[in-house]
């Protein structure tokens, strides 16, 4: 009983990995097959499928960004409709929740990015790896360096 329970995820991540829904869907179809097999593996299929999403993630947001780049004037200050970039609806479209990606324009530049594994807008952080957004964007600005101060040891150079 509990290997058929766990048999039955793989034709759905097998089905998925060609055309794939959002992944709180696959989270939840895989979730719902509750035996002690399919929970031992839950994080393996889970890790798997967040690694392939992320990198969906990321390979829509650049897509977007290119189109932003190329349609977009550079001085414009309004953020223009995803559907109006002539981009295909799958590429727009977030594959963690299924919603259009998050746009933004920021005084150095383009953000684009999806909410990532945990669901939740974070306003396009991209620097925390694990639970912030996924996408691209311009580099953060520098930090001003640190002046040294130099102190005086009496001791010759």
């Amino acid at each position: 009983m509990q290997e058929s329970a766990c048999l039955e995820v793989y034709p759905t991540l097998i089905s998925l990995a060609g055309d794939p829904g959002s992944y709180r869907e696959v989270e939840q179809t895989i979730e719902s097959k509750k035996s002690a097999l399919a929970a031992l593996l839950f994080p393996a299929l889970k890790a798997a499928y967040v690694a392939v999403t992320w990198t969906r993630a990321e390979i829509r947001s650049l897509r977007v960004l290119n189109a932003l780049q190329t349609h977009v004037a550079v001085e414009s200050k309004e953020i223009p409709k995803l559907t109006e970039l002539g981009l295909p609806a799958e590429t727009i479209t977030d594959p963690f929740n299924g919603e259009p990606l998050h746009v933004k324009k920021t005084p150095h530049g383009w953000l684009v990015y999806s909410v990532g594994p945990n669901f939740r807008d974070d306003g396009g952080k991209l620097d925390a790896p694990t639970n912030g957004d996924i996408g691209v964007g311009p580099p953060p600005p520098a930090a001003k360096p640190v002046e040294k101060k130099r102190v005086e040891t009496g001791i010759p150079q």
